[in-house]
């Protein structure tokens, strides 16, 4: 059994996408939980400590730049990356004015994404 290297609260409405992402980080040795709507990403965030915050964009209850926000309000410190389809200019600016650390286009590798975590946060490696 691997060692664990932290938490992931990975918040993406997408099924599939989030059974694929899941098993790859849990592969990689981070336990890795799943919100499908920005409710139950701000209340997951307020109520434990992740090392990490991966969102999409669109949710039924709202966008990924508003939950950015909304977590923004309670927490500035844990990481949050967009991992999204979404590819233009202006809505990269608009998460990382919400205060994402970085953004990330699907399908990036998820080896890449936490590559970049990584570097700036040392986790377990």
């Amino acid at each position: 059994m691997r060692e664990e290297k932290g938490a992931v609260l990975f918040i993406e409405a997408d099924t599939d996408t989030c059974d694929l992402i899941a098993t790859m980080l849990k592969y990689a040795g981070y336990q890795t939980v799943i919100a499908s709507t920005v409710s139950q990403g701000v209340q997951l965030a307020r109520d434990r400590f992740f090392d990490m915050i991966l969102l999409d964009w669109w949710f039924e209850d709202g966008t990924g730049v508003e939950l950015c926000r909304r977590i923004r309000e309670f927490d500035r410190n844990t990481p949050v990356f967009f991992y999204t389809g979404i590819t233009y200019k202006p809505n990269l600016n608009q998460a990382m004015e919400a205060g994402a650390q970085g953004y990330f286009v699907q399908p990036t590798d998820i080896e890449d994404l936490l590559l970049s975590y990584l570097k700036d946060h040392k986790l377990n490696d």
